[in-house]
């Protein structure tokens, strides 16, 4: 087996990386030791020897893997299909991969990337998606969920089975199971798949039950993602409510693949050139301060009669402890009085958007639970309150749970629910003090709810101009920009035709010409 490289430790000691997935420590000319955990089907292409003595692996099963001694300490997958090459600056360790990018790891928390970025590179592993060929399943035998609450050993992937079907990849690291990827049984390819007599770009292997064979999943690239689902779920008689599960697992699997437009789509792409519409990122609120939550409920809790029994101090949490807080502690702070809805509504902000699928399948009642907290805030008047009850739903937006509330669908058409445009009726008319401290932070809030909504609709073909009619003057320049970007996102799913309102042209920075640019071409 050929050897990628090797390690010089001292005259008579070095290790070596071969294209069998070991690593060997020689000396002289025997092996002293073999390191395992690379996995079956991997080449292990480079080594580093760190100055504080640990040894670093690159492979093509798409991790870097760090070894203490002759242990595995830590195992990190990276968002490429493999990394090809290794070196160290001091103990931080540089990984050159095959998606054309350069990472830098350390273990110094001085020189940790910002939270956002560390969020963004999380999801993009999250997301991956693994060749069927790379891994050894048999797709009758995948367990479910279940299998995640127990515990591995470092390094360790297991397959287990979404309630969607999807074969999900979870890689144990640093005490806890971590998503690293889906299993992908097709791709698109000039080649196509015939299922039942005709042929389809793709056809996916599902897996709803254990021991049955799995279910076919066609799929051609340019059909609506929303009727295809719809279409695979009424033909095998599953759940309409997985709707939304499939139709994020067909656009994930299918990235990069050349759409087949509409004639409208291709006339305006040919026809219009644009600088920044359609924008498509959410804006969230997402820092996590929990040294200040931990005041915050310290302090009404001691005011209470009937008080918490104990207050965490540590909000930065896994999805289950964020579901579980969700369904266990805030509920009691929004029984206290109305002033406590502040910290609440913190609560949820920070919580909300770590709940994945698998918190929903084992906590239903979570989305009524999350209404009616959504209901004590709309009937707030307070406006530090509604300040943090808009951040929790932008916030929201991002979430599994979001399209579940506030989402309707139909044969081919994904409407948003009338209960989000009562919401949305009940915000717009509060009458904010405008002297109060957070008036600008509550109205800058809201006008970034419409233009997250907004964006849902370019991302999710969510039908309907109807925010439109949100799109006000509100004397904020912040609001004011994102409520147009708002329009601008309307005009280019062509929603609404509504041209730049008269009042837009009070703004002569570059940014809004730039937009303004965009929105008359459309």
């Amino acid at each position: 087996m050929s050897v990628l490289d090797a390690v010089i430790v001292d005259d008579n000691r070095y290790l070596t990386c071969s294209a069998d997935k070991y690593i060997r420590f020689w000396n002289g000319n025997s092996v002293t030791h073999i390191f395992k955990g690379h996995t079956d089907v991997s080449f292990i292409y480079d080594l580093v020897a760190l100055p504080n003595g640990l040894l670093v692996s690159a492979g093509e099963d798409r991790s870097v893997r760090i070894w203490k001694g002759q242990a595995l300490l830590q195992a990190i997958t990276l968002p490429c299909i493999s990394n090809w090459c290794l070196t160290n600056v001091g103990n931080d360790i540089v990984v050159g991969s095959s998606d054309n990018s350069i990472r830098i790891f350390t273990s110094d928390p001085e020189r940790y990337a910002a939270k956002e970025d560390l969020e963004r590179f999380e999801e993009s592993v999250k997301t991956s998606t693994i060749a069927e060929q790379s891994v050894d399943i048999n797709k009758t035998d995948v367990p479910g969920y279940e299998r995640l609450e127990v515990h591995g050993t470092e390094g360790q992937t297991v397959m287990v089975k979404s309630p969607v079907g999807v074969i999900e990849a979870y890689q144990w690291s640093n005490g806890q199971w971590n998503k690293i990827g889906d299993v992908v049984g097709s791709s698109a390819s000039s080649d196509k798949k015939v299922h039942n007599g005709k042929e389809y770009d793709y056809v996916f292997d599902v897996d709803f039950e254990d021991g049955k064979p799995p279910l076919k999943l066609p799929y051609n690239a340019g059909d609506n993602t929303y009727t295809v689902a719809n279409q695979f779920l009424a033909d095998n008689e599953l759940p309409a409510s997985y709707v939304q599960d499939v139709v994020a697992f067909l656009e994930k699997n299918t990235q990069g693949v050349s759409l087949t437009e509409t004639s409208d789509s291709v006339e305006t792409k040919a026809q219009v050139s644009l600088s920044v519409l359609p924008v498509t990122q959410y804006i969230q609120f997402k820092d996590i301060n929990s040294s200040q939550l931990n005041r915050g409920l310290t302090k009404f809790n001691d005011s209470q009669t009937h008080k918490l029994s104990s207050i965490p101090t540590n909000f930065d949490v896994s999805s289950s402890e964020a579901a579980d807080m969700i369904t266990n502690l805030v509920p009691q702070v929004f029984e206290w009085d109305e002033s406590s809805y502040l910290v609440g509504f913190d609560l949820l902000r920070s919580l909300i958007g770590k709940l994945g699928i698998s918190d929903i399948l084992k906590n239903e009642n979570l989305p009524e639970l999350v209404q009616s907290f959504i209901e004590k805030g709309a009937a707030s008047e307070n406006p530090s309150v509604l300040m943090m009850f808009g951040r929790f739903l932008n916030n929201l937006v991002d979430s599994v749970l979001f399209m579940q509330i506030y989402a309707d669908s139909e044969g081919d058409n994904v409407t948003f629910s009338s209960a989000l445009f009562q919401l949305l009726d009940t915000l717009t008319q509060k009458k904010v003090d405008q002297h109060h401290k957070h008036y600008n932070q509550c109205i800058t809030g809201f006008s970034t709810l419409i233009y997250n909504l907004s964006a849902v609709q370019v991302k999710q073909k969510v039908g309907s101009g109807d925010l439109a009619k949100y799109i006000n003057d509100t004397n904020i320049e912040e609001a004011n920009y994102r409520l147009l970007i708002a329009l601008g996102n309307l005009k280019y799913i062509k929603a609404v035709a509504t041209p730049l309102p008269s009042w837009a042209h009070k703004h002569s920075e570059p940014r809004f010409i730039s937009l303004f640019n965009d929105i008359n071409s459309l």
